[in-house]
């Protein structure tokens, strides 16, 4: 099957119309990890000119053969049943009582 193989990385060029977005978003988990907290691993690198943020996925395993296999995860418009087209500002995207909300009636140490 061609293009089914799990991938390891996401590469991610900036976003055009926000000046440095790419910068600024390694720069965010730079922090969020000295703070302690368990992030994805980045780095940013150059292709032919053009900055981009590369994240090591956490949402995948190596088996004892190397084979790269997905992590089933579920973000929150998943759980509470919104569409992805939903998910952001712009469009009606859930607010956080809402998040709140299901972590508090999904999450066995509420």
């Amino acid at each position: 099957m061609t293009g089914a193989a799990a991938s390891t990385h996401i590469v991610k060029p900036g976003v055009a119309r926000l000046m440095h977005q790419t910068v600024l978003e390694y720069a965010t988990m730079q922090v969020a990890a000295r703070l302690g907290l368990t992030v994805a691993a980045t780095e940013l690198a150059d292709f032919a000119g053009e900055t981009a943020i590369v994240i090591t996925r956490f949402d995948r395993y190596h088996d004892l053969t190397s084979a790269v296999h997905r992590l089933h995860q579920v973000d929150f418009c998943q759980a509470i049943g919104r569409m992805p087209a939903s998910k952001y500002e712009e469009r009606n995207r859930p607010r956080t009582a809402e998040l709140a909300a299901m972590l508090r009636r999904e999450s066995a140490r509420a």
